[in-house]
């Protein structure tokens, strides 16, 4: 279980696992299902009881400067409002209620990003989808001033990104995409240290060497199992999940919590080796 941090040199070795054999559960936009809207306090909390797993949200900004856990620019989809996110403010985001993964609205609330922050405290580990580069500043802001740095990974999708995030807070854990060789490698000359870095490396099983070159820089490696792979599970049965752990992955970010707290239990009780 996630025991809480307030370093994030103590994220990164929990991240990293003894000898770097961790086993680790992301759910993706936090885990959604019948009544459970995506990017949701509530769909949180039920995923923790299904695994103690990390928490995907994604973040976004109303009109009026506050971050608001939203996937999509527009309100269409996942809540009973209309329009563009960044054009309403606060006031009126509070009062939408959020729709499950099936449309049906439920009598859960968008939170903000500080709210987020200090329910997660002693709780869990976030993993943060910052949807516009225009917000890490104010997301920084917020870690440091909800003391969360021990607790939240920051995603970045180019090198670019990770490069200005480390700038903003060298004291945070970047999530950085880095699914081929040449990718790595440019990310490992950045002069980012391997302390501060956690690796995407894509929604696929990447090449070999980019798991050992992960494995000799000692980062934990991501592997996005939403969409084809888990597909895949569902039809081949759990055995998929434990062969990509297997295979190099150390967290596997996912739509199936459920079913890949399963493959671990599955596994000696979840205690058994993989390598």
């Amino acid at each position: 279980d996630y025991p809480g941090f307030s370093h994030a040199d103590q994220l990164h070795a929990y991240l990293w696992g003894q000898g770097g054999r961790s086993r680790l559960i992301s759910a993706h936009r936090g885990g959604p299902g019948p009544g459970l809207p995506e990017n949701a306090l509530e769909t949180f909390a039920h995923s923790l009881k299904l695994a103690a797993c990390l928490i995907e949200c994604d973040v976004r900004m109303s009109r009026d400067g506050i971050a608001v856990l939203m996937h999509d620019a527009t309100l269409d989809r996942t809540t009973s409002g209309t329009g563009v996110v960044a054009e309403k403010d606060l006031a009126h985001l509070r009062r939408l209620r959020l729709r499950d993964p099936s449309g049906r609205l439920t009598a859960h609330r968008i939170p903000t990003l500080g709210e987020t922050l200090e329910w997660a405290r002693q709780r869990c580990v976030l993993t943060l989808d910052v949807k516009e580069k225009r917000l890490y500043p104010l997301v920084m802001d917020l870690l440091a001033r909800h003391h969360a740095r021990g607790y939240a990974v920051v995603i970045t999708y180019s090198h670019g990104q990770t490069r200005r995030v480390h700038a903003l807070d060298p004291g945070v854990l970047i999530s950085a995409s880095a699914a081929s060789v040449p990718s790595l490698q440019r990310l490992l000359n950045m002069g980012v240290p391997a302390s501060r870095l956690v690796v995407f490396v894509g929604t696929r099983e990447p090449d070999p060497e980019v798991y050992r070159m992960l494995r000799v820089s000692g980062i934990p490696a991501i592997l996005g199992t939403m969409n084809h792979l888990d597909r895949l599970a569902r039809r081949r049965g759990d055995v998929v999940y434990r062969e990509l752990y297997r295979g190099g992955a150390q967290i596997l970010s996912t739509d199936s919590v459920r079913r890949v707290a399963r493959s671990l239990k599955e596994t000696d009780g979840g205690s058994g080796d993989f390598y």
